[in-house]
């Protein structure tokens, strides 16, 4: 709940008191999972700093933390999560990657950090989405149709 709701002295407190940090709620998120979604980057570090688990799929979508990160579009929680050896190909219940997240709601940024993590472009060769996942890496490599018009200045919806 400290990480739900920004409570950074709370998780800090129960951190500091050695709660376990992949203690998961009714839904299966686990701390790093919530604080991942939620974009609250300090409870990350703080997480990150005690050693919690990166890859805990939630038990409702099989999304971890960088996949709920790559999601909302939150590229400094993702960063911190790549550092700390979070598997850039994990796949949701459903077979979505990090990548096709940032490509479906157009994290152009996120995008741009997942490929430079080696993130897999087409990780299901049969998927409906492979020319759309192709599209956007063209994009991020600065080729392709849309690579004229800018883009992004570098910062996602969160920063």
């Amino acid at each position: 709940m400290a990480c739900w709701y920004g409570h950074k002295y709370i998780a800090a407190r129960l951190l500091d008191s050695n709660a376990h940090l992949d203690v998961t709620n009714c839904d299966g998120n686990c701390a790093l999972n919530v604080a991942a979604y939620r974009g609250n980057s300090e409870a990350v570090d703080m997480l990150l700093r005690h050693r919690a688990t990166v890859d805990v799929p939630d038990h409702m979508t099989g999304k971890t933390a960088l996949v709920k990160a790559a999601y909302v579009g939150n590229t400094p929680t993702a960063i911190a999560l790549l550092d700390a050896k979070a598997d850039v190909n994990t796949a949701d219940n459903q077979g979505y990657t990090s990548l096709a997240f940032a490509t479906s709601f157009g994290h152009e940024y996120m995008l741009q950090v997942l490929l430079h993590s080696d993130a897999d472009p087409n990780p299901h060769a049969d998927h409906s989405d492979a020319d759309t996942h192709s599209d956007a890496v063209q994009r991020a490599n600065g080729r392709g149709p849309d690579a004229e018009h800018g883009g992004d200045d570098g910062r996602d919806e969160h920063g």
